[in-house]
C-alpha cells in the first residue's frame, strides 16, 4: 500500500491548489473548495498560466498514474496485458494532459 493521500486528487477551484476528493469532499463535482486544514500542494503562481494549469493537472493525476504503471507493469509480467489495462493507461494520460 503506498504511503501518499489517496486518489483521486483534484485541482481545487481556485486552479492553484491540489486537494485529495477523498479527505475534503466539499461538492460533488470535480473541483473542490481549498480545505481549511490544507491541500497536498500548491502550484505556484509564478509560471505562465497556461503551465501553471498543465502543472496541476499533472499533479492531480500522479495516484492514478502510478497506479496505472503498477497494473501495466503487474500485467506486462504475467504476459496478461488486457484491454481495460489499456483504457486505464490511456484514460490516465489524458486525465493528466487535457
Amino acid at each position: 500500500m503506498s504511503k501518499h493521500t489517496p486518489a483521486p486528487w483534484v485541482i481545487s477551484e481556485d486552479g492553484w491548489h491540489i486537494v485529495s476528493k477523498t479527505h475534503y469532499n466539499t461538492s460533488t463535482d470535480s473541483h473542490l473548495s481549498v480545505p481549511k486544514n490544507g491541500s497536498i500542494c500548491v502550484v505556484p503562481d509564478t509560471v505562465i498560466s497556461d503551465e501553471a494549469e498543465a502543472n496541476a493537472k499533472l499533479i492531480a493525476a500522479a495516484p492514478e498514474l502510478l497506479e496505472a504503471l503498477e497494473r501495466a507493469l503487474h500485467d506486462f509480467r504475467k504476459m496478461t496485458w488486457t484491454d481495460e489495462t489499456y483504457n486505464i493507461i490511456e484514460a490516465t494520460i489524458k486525465k493528466a494532459t487535457l
